[in-house]
């Protein structure tokens, strides 16, 4: 058996890939991500001039802003075609 015709049959008889986020799905996912993470820099911000006790809440609000901004940027890049 030559290459070609194994992985021919490794290709026939591999599972079909499913996604976990459904294409048609990510537009919005994109919005609503990208909005989470305008509010959560702005509490960074408003949170760090309030008091110097707050660096627990900075440290918590600017995870969840970066964590959103990112999946946010990802799905908008692939929702407009610019698969990553």
């Amino acid at each position: 058996m030559d290459l070609y015709s194994q992985l021919t049959q490794e290709w026939a008889d591999a599972a079909s890939y499913q996604e976990l986020v459904p294409l048609e799905s990510q537009p919005i996912l994109s919005i609503i991500a990208l909005l989470i993470s305008v509010f959560f820099i702005i509490l960074c911000v408003f949170t760090n001039k309030l008091s110097n006790k707050s660096n627990f809440y900075y440290i918590i609000y600017s995870v969840i802003a970066s964590l959103s901004f990112g999946f946010g940027a990802i799905y908008l890049a692939d929702s407009v075609g610019v698969y990553i």
